[in-house]
């Protein structure tokens, strides 16, 4: 697949409308998730229509019901989502997308703590990019917009009472480490052993039948990227993420490196081959973020394009 997106403009482009397509699928499903719970107050498993074999886990959790869509449970959403944004990203050579931007928020009807973590991470890249691109700008210029863009949410946090806003309480409660809930509960425990790993046999790569934590429910709700470093072994997986680090860079600069932080603790397995796509197109792809820029300004002006595979 790689391979095909290296021949030319026109095979990228077509990755591209497939992946944000993907977005829009996912996100179809949602909605009618939450349409047919909240509008006529059925609760439908569109996971379980489109994949017979297995069914969602969508219910009520801390009083609020977590819809799921066309994945099987609610932090897939999520995660899903905000993986095929940063492909999306990569490939468009932007972060921001009205799509993308769209399907972020989405993630905040699934009541997954992991949303909080991934829509902040993206505003991040959002605000990070737009300033990057005003380099005519003064450092000063910078700084006031980036202060006047933080106003409204400093209003918000000043005047919405958080004890009485059911919703916002809700996260507060799930990313709560003193009174853990939910899978809150499965990435602290798993914590603690990993942690309790990291002076003896972390330093090598391990095969897949061990584990750190043999004790927990589901070790890799602790994160993709740190599994990853369990399995692979600092000697491997540091070099390797830093490496994948300075590509982001090199795309997108800090922005696309800021939106993909979660990815540290997100649900996928190291394994996962969503996951190892978005790794081949950080480290294959062109990084030549110069040329896209100029042939979108060509494009506007009706100019030849730079072929940025040269």
């Amino acid at each position: 697949m790689l391979a095909g997106l290296l021949q030319g403009p026109k095979s990228l482009e077509l990755f591209t409308k497939l992946v944000r397509i993907y977005i829009k699928v996912n996100l179809v499903g949602l909605l009618l998730a939450a349409a047919t719970y909240y509008g006529a107050g059925l609760e439908i498993d569109f996971h379980g229509l489109m994949f017979p074999w297995s069914s969602s886990r969508a219910q009520e959790f801390m009083g609020f019901f977590r819809i799921t869509g066309f994945q099987v449970e609610p932090g897939t959403y999520t995660a899903t989502i905000h993986l095929f944004i940063l492909m999306s990203a990569v490939l468009r050579g932007q972060m921001f997308g009205r799509l993308e931007t769209i399907a972020m928020l989405s993630t905040l009807g699934t009541m997954s703590a992991w949303a909080a973590f991934a829509i902040a991470s993206y505003t991040a890249g959002c605000l990070i990019e737009a300033i990057q691109r005003r380099s005519h700008r003064t450092i000063i210029t910078k700084w006031v917009v980036v202060i006047i863009a933080l106003v409204p949410l400093l209003s918000l946090i000043e005047f919405t009472s958080v004890e009485n806003a059911a919703y916002i309480q809700y996260f507060f409660d799930r990313l709560s480490t003193e009174n853990a809930s939910g899978s809150m509960v499965l990435k602290l425990q798993a914590w603690e052993a990993w942690k309790s790993q990291l002076d003896s046999g972390m330093l090598f790569p391990r095969s897949l039948n061990e584990s750190f934590c043999p004790f927990c429910l589901s070790p890799q709700d602790l994160g993709t990227l740190i599994n990853f470093i369990w399995y692979a072994g600092l000697v491997f997986a540091v070099p390797f993420l830093a490496l994948l680090g300075t590509l982001a860079i090199r795309h997108l600069g800090l922005s696309l490196l800021v939106a993909s932080l979660p990815l540290v603790i997100a649900k996928f397995y190291f394994f996962d081959p969503a996951l190892w796509l978005y790794f081949g197109m950080l480290l294959f792809l062109p990084t030549s973020l110069k040329k896209r820029r100029g042939n979108q300004l060509r494009k506007k002006l009706g100019e030849p394009l730079v072929d940025r595979y040269k």
